[in-house]
């Protein structure tokens, strides 16, 4: 009987050491279960990343070429765009001014692009007016932008904005662009902004500056009298050449040095507005092309927002 319990006691033992490492295997094939779908888990996560990730880099791929090709197209032939616009039939429009500034708009993929091409010439320097009309300046410009935007009017008057002749550099000097950004955006800023430059020769072109801006100019520079001279010679010419319009005028030699200083025959200064527009966001990027004050350091200006 001794020997009966003896083995039943064995039996039993074996029997809970069986169970035992049973129910270790059992748990450790759950935890590698587990441990499995974690892993699936964590590789599904990062694939749907990456392919995030690869949608978000196609985007940008093709914002970035997209905004090349349009600036390589438009920015680097902008003279000859302008010289073929001035060329068109315009039976209901004066001959002057001639055309300075050129919109269009394509749909590549799912983005919007919306481009504005101006002649930076035809319009009123900030940095000329600072320097040479610091007291009317301000007036001016808001004579020029009629007050569609509030004013900041914070000129950069460190050295070297001295010595690179430029107290203006960018519209946020003028604007305040936060807010502008937050109502109707660029077209705001670009209606306040059709007839004055932070860039640009310093000059205005006769050819294509508008009669507002001219008579302005003249007006403050010269007098109103020699400016509604200018702008009616203008009117009634077919060629026009500004050299020998300035001998017609029959003006005094301060005079017409004053008008050689603010007026050139040609233009050497554009610009490029472009934004793009998807469902998602919006870009805007602004290259300025053969602006004096940056020649010596840079032939493009690039700002983005």
């Amino acid at each position: 009987m001794g020997s009966s319990i003896g083995f039943n006691t064995v039996r039993r033992k074996r029997t809970n050491h069986r169970n035992s490492r049973e129910g270790y295997v059992l748990i450790m094939t759950l935890v590698l279960i587990v441990l499995a779908v974690l892993s699936e888990v964590g590789l599904v996560r990062r694939s749907l990343r990456l392919a995030l990730e690869a949608v978000e880099a196609q985007k940008e791929l093709q914002h970035h070429w997209g905004s090349a090709s349009c600036r390589t197209l438009f920015l680097d032939q902008a003279s000859t765009f302008f010289e073929q616009a001035a060329k068109l039939p315009v039976n209901t429009q004066p001959l002057w001014p001639q055309p300075n500034l050129i919109k269009a708009q394509v749909v590549l993929a799912d983005t919007t692009y919306r481009l504005w091409l101006r002649d930076e010439d035809a319009r009123v320097n900030l940095n000329t007016l600072q320097k040479r009309l610091p007291e009317k300046g301000r007036m001016l410009v808001t004579d020029l932008t009629s007050d569609l935007l509030p004013l900041r009017w914070q000129p950069d008057v460190s050295p070297q904005a001295k010595k690179t002749k430029r107290s203006f550099s960018s519209w946020g000097q003028l604007f305040d662009l936060p807010q502008i950004w937050q109502a109707d955006g660029l077209e705001s800023l670009l209606q306040a902004t059709d007839e004055i430059t932070c860039w640009g020769s310093g000059k205005l072109n006769i050819h294509t500056v508008s009669d507002t801006a001219l008579d302005r100019v003249v007006g403050q520079t010269v007098s109103h009298e020699v400016s509604r001279k200018i702008i009616e010679a203008r009117s009634q010419s077919q060629q026009l050449a500004w050299p020998e319009m300035l001998k017609s005028l029959d003006l005094r030699p301060k005079q017409s040095l004053t008008l050689r200083i603010w007026i050139s025959n040609k233009s050497s200064c554009y610009s490029l507005w472009l934004e793009l527009e998807n469902s998602q966001r919006s870009w805007y990027h602004l290259w300025i092309r053969g602006d004096r004050a940056s020649a010596a350091q840079t032939p493009l200006l690039s700002f983005s927002w």
